[in-house]
Formats: C-alpha cells, structure tokens, sequence
C-alpha cells in the first residue's frame, strides 16, 4: 500500500454481487435477477461518489472476496467478524491500525450518497467523537468517529428498528459527544424501491 496522504479514511461495506445472495428482501417481491440488478447499480453509484476525494481515501470492505474486477485492490479488504457488528468494528481497527485518524464506514444501499454528505461527516467529526448518520429504519448508514470505541459494536442485535436508539444511550453513558446528519432511507425491500424510483433512481 502507497503511504497515506490524509488523515481521512472512508470504509464501504460492499455484498459481493451474487444472485440469491443481496438484498433477499426486495428479492421476493422482484425477484433475484433484479434485485440483484438494483444492487449493483447501487454499488456504481455509491463508489462513483465516493471514491474521488482530494483528501479522503476509500476503502472497500467486501462480504465474502475480494473482486478481481476492482481497482486499486491495495485498498480492497475482505470483512471479519461474526455478525455486522464485528465486521464494523475490525473494519474501523484495521483504519485505526494504519494511522488514519479520522474514519467512517457507510454502506453501499444508500441511492442518494454524495460527495456533499461524506464531507459534511467528516468536517462535522472535528468537532465531535462521533458522528452519525441515522436511517429512517431505526439504523443508521453512516458511523464516524476518530478512536475506536468498541463498546458500540457489542451487546447489539443489528438489522432491527432499535440500532440507532440503543447507538445513542451507549454514547450518552460514555459522555461522548454526537453529531447527527440528515435522515436517509435506504433501501432494503420493495416499498423503498418504489420511493426511490419516483425519486428518478432506477428508472
């Protein structure tokens, strides 16, 4: 790996595209062939706006391999750990391990991320331990923080409506200071899809 020019490291947690394997919710509505369509083109247009910044530099986290398709594969690391919460925690370690100082983690079936709102999470981390980008779920697409704090990775039940909830009482025990982004949707079952397609995505 070529030696780090910023203190700005951007994790992606990216589902190796395989039929049957991503996004098995909208599946059954859609079927595995679309959604697995939809995902990629979830996937082009998180890393077409994510992967171009001055001083921030990307990393992708895939679910099972690395893909050979994929450039700069120094920057391309397979995700460890039991459950998402692991995962996240030894994704945002390995960042910390490298001496990045600064690190978030989204994922990649967020329709609208853009360069504006991964700049913001990063000028918003100055200022505070952590930031957070809160899903309409109950979860959240985007965690940013400037140590590794791992006690917000632990005793978690991921994937339900009370991620982000129980996310803020760990951070209020521990008097860490917060600041919150915009509310986002992203997309995980057929209602989304058709939210996001009157919003122009997937058209």
């Amino acid at each position: 790996m070529k030696q780090k020019s910023t203190n700005n490291a951007l994790i992606i947690f990216i589902k190796n595209p395989i039929l049957g394997k991503v996004k098995t919710r909208l599946a059954a509505d859609i079927g595995e062939e679309k959604a697995l369509q939809i995902y990629k083109e979830c996937i082009q247009l998180t890393l077409k706006e994510c992967t171009s910044f001055p001083k921030i530099e990307t990393f992708i986290f895939f679910s099972d391999f690395i893909e050979e398709s994929f450039e700069n594969q120094d920057h391309c690391f397979v995700q460890k750990g039991d459950d998402l919460g692991e995962k996240m925690k030894n994704a945002f370690k390995k960042m910390f391990d490298l001496n990045y100082k600064n690190v978030m983690i989204i994922g990649s079936d967020l329709p609208q991320i853009n360069k504006k709102l991964i700049t913001n999470g990063f000028n918003c981390l100055q200022k505070n331990d952590v930031v957070i980008g809160p899903s309409i779920d109950g979860g959240y697409y985007l965690l940013a923080m400037k140590n590794l704090h791992d006690f917000l990775f632990e005793d978690m039940t991921w994937s339900n409506s009370e991620v982000f909830n129980k996310t803020i009482s760990k951070l209020k025990n521990n008097n860490l200071s917060l600041s919150l982004l915009e509310t986002h949707r992203d997309l995980d079952n057929f209602r989304d899809l058709l939210y996001f397609m009157k919003k122009g995505y997937f058209s």
